[in-house]
């Protein structure tokens, strides 16, 4: 595992620390995901809102919480990858391009089926 996708930055122990965590996704609709992490810590909940402002330009509003039993600088470690993640996520969104006929991969899903 590395920080922020960056391959300088490996985290010591990544993979045995990856066994410890359980991760839980809910979608409330398309404008609010909640993000649960279970560690031998403790539990942290991350709930990531979306709002449509005008057309192709959205509000996103990230809140992390811990339980008391949670370290500090460890909620902080997450909320940072978090943040990474999604200001990797935004390259995606800012730069993606429609293609009639798009090269797929097996495993990418059903990607045609959504076309119109």
């Amino acid at each position: 595992v590395f920080l922020f996708g960056d391959r300088r930055l490996h985290v010591p122990l990544s993979g045995a620390v990856a066994d410890k965590l359980d991760v839980g996704v809910t979608f409330e609709g398309p404008a609010i995901i909640h993000f649960t992490v279970s560690t031998p810590f403790g539990r942290l909940r991350q709930v990531k809102t979306l709002l449509p402002v005008e057309p192709f330009k959205q509000y996103v509003e990230v809140r992390w919480y811990a339980e008391r039993s949670v370290p500090r600088w460890f909620a902080l470690l997450f909320a940072s990858i978090g943040t990474g993640a999604l200001e990797q996520d935004r390259q995606v969104w800012e730069h993606k391009i429609w293609r009639p006929k798009p090269v797929l991969v097996g495993g990418d899903g059903p990607f045609l089926e959504f076309y119109r």
